[in-house]
């Protein structure tokens, strides 16, 4: 009779031998008397046919087959030799184990099944092998998720269209409320998302925060899925649920192309949450410099308040961000805006002991209309930036600029200057058209809303 310890080592040997294939090894191994179900403590517990399963060994599983071994073992995870050889892609041993009677939708302990691991690994061929073997498409794992939706976060999109064209739905919500669309999406893939718009996947879909498609794409930058997602008429508008849209996030995380796509697809610069934080309020409190740029180019009110009273300006001082300051100064922010509690940027600054921010807010930058009126040698305008004039000085106000270039293109302007109701020369016809095309009731340098009742006069 065979020692304990002479067994163990033949049931080492016999591990080892099923790890790399040498099927003479194995079968020295098994007549030696080693432990046909033996484990490897150093690998999930995993069996000597899991471990042939895993690396592809065809005659070695074939031998253990042969000899009895246990095709529904479960190493610790809880998975059998069809999990490993579903994940790995062979198609082969697959079949043999299907053969001698695996079960097809072994479950582990987080009711994964050998399906959900051929689609997240793209093996088509295995995927319609389980298939054609009876596997059910529409389990759900502990976490919801199905096989498509473990194909669509892998981006494998043969395998996505292969078990949709057998029933599996595309719109099925994971316990989170993620469609297979948000895998897609999430993970940048592109061509997943527009294979899935091709199978009528819900675009505007929501998980339990709110999120859609759009929204967690512009989160992370993800211009091309962005892209596809704006051409398929994906709402720009929609809102998570503490109030952020896709432009909130994009100008939150930095996203300036996102940004630039989402404004030009309609959405508005000016969308606060439910905080009162409009997107140039989240860009100027992380130092977004391009974005709080392109934020004003498309209309943002540079002085918006927050639910506190808070402006741009006050929290990019706040933050220390003085580039951002300085940007917001230059496009006219106002620096004595205080919040509720008083504090204007100043303060801030005082607080902080940030003698940069103090310097620049004691001695602001000229904006871009007195930089202008100045160059242009007009100190009478530059006295009247900001403030509204009446009608009786409006025709010398108008008069004065008649030699101005226009302040949004900076093309020379000759019979087509333009004057806002606010007394600000500011911009030729195309730019003013273009304005309008936005739906920009704003002048671009003060912001003042522009009032169609007042006549705009043209020089």
């Amino acid at each position: 009779m065979m020692s304990t310890q002479n067994k163990k080592s033949e049931s080492d040997k016999l591990i080892s031998a099923a790890k790399v294939g040498d099927v003479l090894e194995v079968t020295a191994a098994l007549r030696a008397g080693a432990d046909r179900e033996t484990r490897d403590p150093a690998r999930n517990d995993f069996s000597a046919l899991h471990w042939s399963s895993n690396k592809g060994h065809t005659d070695v599983v074939i031998k253990l087959l042969n000899v009895g071994v246990n095709v529904d073992a479960r190493e610790n995870r809880g998975r059998s030799a069809l999990h490993s050889s579903c994940f790995q892609g062979y198609e082969k041993i697959a079949r043999l184990l299907i053969g001698r009677g695996a079960i097809i939708d072994a479950v582990d302990k987080e009711e994964f099944t050998p399906l959900m691991a051929a689609s997240q690994e793209g093996h088509y061929k295995l995927v319609w092998l389980l298939i054609e073997h009876g596997a059910k498409i529409g389990l759900k794992d502990k976490i919801g998720m199905t096989s498509i939706s473990y194909a669509s976060m892998k981006g494998n999109n043969s395998v996505i269209k292969l078990l949709a064209f057998h029933g599996a739905n595309i719109n099925l919500k994971d316990n989170d409320g993620w469609q297979p669309i948000h895998e897609a999406a999430s993970n940048d893939h592109h061509l997943t998302v527009e294979a899935l718009i091709q199978l009528e996947a819900d675009i505007n879909c929501k998980d339990k925060m709110g999120y859609t498609p759009l929204w967690m794409a512009s989160e992370k930058g993800h211009d091309k899925v962005v892209k596809i997602l704006l051409e398929n008429k994906a709402n720009v508008e929609i809102k998570e649920t503490q109030g952020n849209t896709a432009l909130s996030i994009a100008s939150t995380n930095g996203h300036a192309a996102t940004a630039h796509m989402l404004l030009t697809h309609g959405s508005c610069a000016n969308s606060a949450n439910y905080l009162g934080a409009t997107p140039l309020f989240l860009a100027s409190q992380e130092g977004r410099d391009d974005l709080v740029t392109l934020l004003i180019l498309y209309g943002a009110n540079i002085d918006a308040i927050t639910n506190k009273g808070e402006t741009s300006l006050l929290t990019a001082c706040d933050k220390g961000n003085l580039s951002t300051a300085t940007l917001l100064i230059e496009d006219g922010a106002n620096p004595h805006a205080s919040d509720k509690n008083g504090n204007t940027p100043l303060k801030i600054a005082i607080k902080k002991g940030n003698r940069e921010l103090i310097y620049l807010l004691e001695n602001p930058p000229l904006n871009r209309l007195q930089s202008l009126c100045l160059v242009q040698g007009d100190p009478g305008l530059h006295k009247e930036i900001n403030c509204p004039t009446s009608v009786k000085s409006t025709s010398s106000a108008s008069a004065g600029t008649s030699n101005l270039e226009c302040v949004v293109c900076m093309d020379p302007r000759t019979s087509t200057v333009m004057t806002m109701p606010c007394r600000h020369a500011v911009t030729c016809q195309k730019c003013m058209d273009d304005m309008e095309e936005r739906g920009d009731s704003r002048c671009p340098l003060c912001r003042t809303k522009i009032d169609q009742r007042i006549p705009i006069f043209i020089n």
